[in-house]
Parts: C-alpha cells; structure tokens; sequence
C-alpha cells in the first residue's frame, strides 16, 4: 500500500480518539511537505524543521491567501473538480482544487455520521441562497450528497421559497419519526428567526428540528459572533 492510500484508509477509518487525529494530522503533514511544492516553500520560509513538528498544535498552516494567488495541489494528481470562494471580501476567489471526489464524499459522510448517526435518520433541508447561485461551492456540493444518502424524496434545496419549505418540514415531520435537518446560511436562518409565524412554525417541530448554521452573513447583515447567533436562532425556534 502507498503512502498516499494508507493516509486515506486512515482517514476514512478515523474515530473520535484524539491521539489518531494527531497522528495522522502528522502524517499528513510529512506528505504534503514531500509532495506539494507551494506547502513545503511556504514551511520552509519559515525556517521549520520537519523534526521539530511532533505534535498538533506544531503544524504550519497555509495562509488562506495563498489559495487565491497559488496552484494549491498535492503530488501529480489529475484534477477532477474545483471549489472556489464565494468571492463576498474582494473580486479574488480562493481555489480548492480536488483529485478524489469519492474521498471527499466520503469523508464529508464519514464526518457527519460520527457526530449525528447516520443520514437516513434525516429529511434535510437547506437553506442556501448565494450559495446555491454558484456552481463551485463545497457547501451546495456536500449537501446534495448528504440529500442522496438520506434516501427520502422530502426535503431539498430551497432558495427565497421560503412557505413552500416550511409546509414540506412540517409534512416530513408528520410523515415518520425522522429527524428535520436545516442546514442554512446565516443570514437565512436569521431572517427566519425575526418572522414571528415562521419562528412559530418551526418551533412546533422542535423536538425533532437540528439546525446547522454554515456561517457567513454575505455582506446582507451585521456580523455576529456564533454565542450570540446561537442564542437567537435557539430562542426563536425553541431549541435546547
């Protein structure tokens, strides 16, 4: 087995246990610094010893900077896919440039599932306007797969439609026994939180309602630190 295949066996095998996360976020800091020539100039500027970086916290992280002005990619892998910045801060967009879109996938369902049981326990529902707009999010890209490894046909992506969504989470909600995700941007879910009748609507499926805020208040609202947004999404929906 490659190096390269061993590290994704690992990730996608990784559990909660710090201690792995560790080791292999070392790992996978040795094998960029092999292998992606931006990453190992960027630590070498710095003047890092490999031998030095034993632990997490060690790691030299890539400024976000350098995707925007940098062709970011590891090894001489085939590019498959590229994510891009919603562009909201300067005319610039940052670039994610992707070789393994199973990984990916897979990874992102890896993720979820360790922290909120598996997909099919379900019927989500995203809220992502801007988002939506653009073809290169990861955002819109890890939804849709979720949406198709939940396998129910409620559900979906909404964008200004906001009374149609309401009226499908509330017949998904009586449907079964399945859980209602909202996975929506930060501005979205406010404006819903300061309407009264569709705070008090959503508030009525509480017991069963997760909310999933993604950030980001696109230059539509005023930025709030995440304490303060929680406390008004969880207060308005009737959240614990």
């Amino acid at each position: 087995m490659t190096i390269r295949n061993e590290i994704k066996a690992n990730l996608l095998s990784l559990g909660s246990d710090p201690l792995d996360f560790e080791r292999l976020a070392l790992d996978i800091f040795k094998y960029q610094y092999a292998n992606n020539v931006v990453y190992r100039s960027f630590v070498d500027s710095l003047g890092r010893k490999i031998s030095d970086v034993d632990r997490l916290e060690k790691i030299p992280f890539l400024p976000i900077s350098f995707f925007k002005s940098q062709h970011v990619i590891t090894g001489e892998q085939n590019i498959k896919h590229i994510f891009e910045s919603s562009g909201t801060t300067g005319a610039e967009v940052s670039q994610h440039f992707i070789s393994d879109l199973v990984l990916y996938e897979a990874n992102c369902k890896r993720i979820f599932e360790q922290t909120y049981g598996p997909l099919t326990d379900y019927h989500i529902f995203a809220l992502l306007p801007s988002y939506l707009e653009r073809d290169t999010s990861s955002l819109v890209y890890m939804v849709r797969n979720f949406l198709q490894h939940s396998f129910t046909d409620m559900g979906g992506f909404y964008l200004d439609n906001i009374g149609s969504m309401l009226a499908k989470m509330k017949k998904a909600y009586k449907k079964d026994k399945r859980k209602i995700l909202l996975i929506g941007v930060s501005f979205a879910l406010l404006d819903l939180a300061e309407n009264k009748e569709y705070a008090k609507l959503l508030s009525q499926l509480s017991d069963r309602l997760i909310v999933m805020e993604t950030g980001g208040m696109k230059g539509r609202r005023r930025e709030l630190v995440r304490d303060e947004l929680h406390e008004q999404l969880a207060g308005a929906f009737d959240l614990k």
